[in-house]
């Protein structure tokens, strides 16, 4: 499943503000780019998050759907749907239709259930049976950023992510 969805964080007071992105659900995973193109071109995703819970907007989530995501005409609960992430966020998404929001909360339910069975990684706070998972190899040795392909240097300092293992600018 993927398309453009109009997000917003909800997890930390609604602080973030609401952005237009192209997702891409792939099992469990949702990838997030700045376009159908980044996608198409299968550039680094801006953001990746493994979802584990999915649900409509209730009628009542004015709350939810809060001033900023006014930037669209169709805020309405027929197109608005909350998921979860590992990482405890909670997001709030408007799609392009009720059509389309009902295709996205039955792909993500679809790829939760796959998650269960599978089992949740311990990052997911152990809400079902574990699974474990080979550390990362890190990239000590990167001359260049994973995700901009920027040069290591005295002005591009190297960060190296616990998850991934990948190196990236800091």
């Amino acid at each position: 499943m993927e398309g453009p969805l109009l997000k917003q964080n909800t997890s930390h007071g609604g602080s973030e503000y609401a952005r237009k992105v192209y997702c891409v659900l792939m099992g469990y995973t949702l990838f997030e780019f700045e376009s159908e193109h980044e996608a198409k071109a299968m550039l680094w995703p801006r953001a990746e998050a493994d979802v584990i819970g999915v649900s409509p907007a209730p009628q009542n989530s004015a709350a939810l759907r809060s001033s900023s995501l006014s930037m669209t005409s169709r805020t309405d609960a027929a197109v608005t749907f909350v998921y979860t992430t590992n990482a405890g966020e909670r997001v709030c998404a408007v799609a392009g239709s009720p059509r389309e929001c009902e295709r996205w909360i039955v792909a993500l339910t679809l790829g939760v259930e796959l998650l269960l069975l599978s089992g949740l990684p311990e990052a997911a706070g152990g809400a079902a049976r574990c699974v474990a998972h080979a550390a990362p190899v890190p990239e000590v040795n990167a001359s260049h950023c994973a995700a901009s392909g920027a040069q290591f240097g005295y002005t591009v300092a190297r960060h190296l992510c616990a998850a991934s293992g990948r190196a990236f600018a800091a």
